[in-house]
């Protein structure tokens, strides 16, 4: 849609690419890291609110260099690199490199940036560096602030349902000062099962993708941590089998608030009819999940784990999405 939206200014209304994406920014609503390639140009360029990661750099050999994780500059030795900035629009040919800071007059600077703070809870890479924050750091802060909440609860080791949740839990032991586990071991080659279509085919992918270090669990009391529950399926399955395996106690505890509402920027997230959190209560959650207690980070909590909690946006936690309905 965008790249038809760019082609029409430009071939109906003899618009420039670059006056193109400043119409783009004002007409259509949205989160998009975009890269837009011609035959003799590369354009760069990125919503208002920087709802998703965008960086780039240049290599030693003066490569130009765009991803959506910074993890992935790395593996090309990209030693510096920057992010996109917000409404920013960079063009690159061979005079060189151009830099629109703010390719849309109307955005009033860093005022209005949301940064998805799933981001750091569970999509990103342990190794990316987003919104000037480490992610493994975010991490491992929103697993001690969950450790937090459990004074006195004595338990012999944190498990964490990888590898979203390594750090977390990683955070958890390290404020608890107890061992961190690798009692579940996931196959690699299973994607994402929250984001499958069907629920037949969530329940086998969890089935294919996580499997127990033989005899560990029996008789151990766990603190077991994962980032979110979107549908309590998932984590549902992952308890039965630690029962299975026979383990006295599992403490749930989860590195977000609960997921009440839908994510529109770009996540293929359920309706809110989906989401666990509408249909259960906290209690009646634990019930199904079979675990012995339950605990998410509060959003109070969450905030303190990155520098500026006022440029993220927590939309499918809060239902306070930054984009309005009556501006789409």
């Amino acid at each position: 849609m965008l790249v038809k939206f760019i082609a029409y200014l430009v071939e109906r209304e003899g618009k420039t690419i670059t006056e193109a994406i400043k119409a783009l920014m004002h007409q259509i609503k949205g989160a998009y890291s975009t890269l837009l390639i011609t035959r003799g140009e590369l354009y760069m360029f990125r919503d208002p609110y920087s709802i998703r990661p965008m960086v780039w750099g240049k290599r030693t050999d003066g490569t130009i260099v765009v991803a959506s994780e910074s993890c992935a500059l790395d593996t090309l030795n990209v030693t510096e690199r920057k992010e996109v900035p917000a409404a920013g629009i960079i063009q690159v040919n061979n005079s060189g490199i151009s830099i629109i800071a703010n390719g849309c007059e109307q955005y009033n600077g860093n005022a209005g940036l949301r940064h998805c703070i799933f981001e750091h809870i569970y999509f990103s890479r342990p190794d990316s560096h987003h919104f000037y924050e480490n992610v493994y750091e975010v991490r491992e802060a929103i697993g001690a602030r969950l450790a937090d909440l459990d004074e006195g609860l004595e338990v012999d080791c944190a498990v964490p349902v990888p590898d979203s949740s390594n750090f977390i839990a990683l955070g958890y032991a390290r404020r608890k000062h107890i061992p961190l586990s690798m009692g579940l071991i996931r196959n690699h080659y299973i994607g994402r099962t929250f984001i499958k279509p069907q629920q037949t085919i969530r329940d086998e992918s969890v089935r294919q993708k996580f499997n127990l270090l033989p005899n560990f669990f029996a008789g151990k009391k766990i603190v077991l941590v994962d980032d979110s529950i979107v549908r309590g399926t998932t984590i549902k399955q992952i308890v039965d089998l630690i029962r299975q395996a026979g383990a006295a106690e599992i403490h749930l505890r989860i590195g977000s608030p609960q997921v009440a509402y839908s994510c529109f920027y770009g996540i293929d997230t359920p309706t809110r009819e989906e989401l666990v959190a509408n249909r259960l209560s906290l209690e009646q959650i634990r019930v199904q999940s079979g675990v012995t207690s339950l605990k998410h980070i509060p959003l109070a909590a969450l905030r303190t784990c990155v520098t500026s909690p006022q440029d993220y946006c927590y939309a499918c936690f809060t239902g306070e999405y930054p984009i309005k309905k009556e501006n789409a």
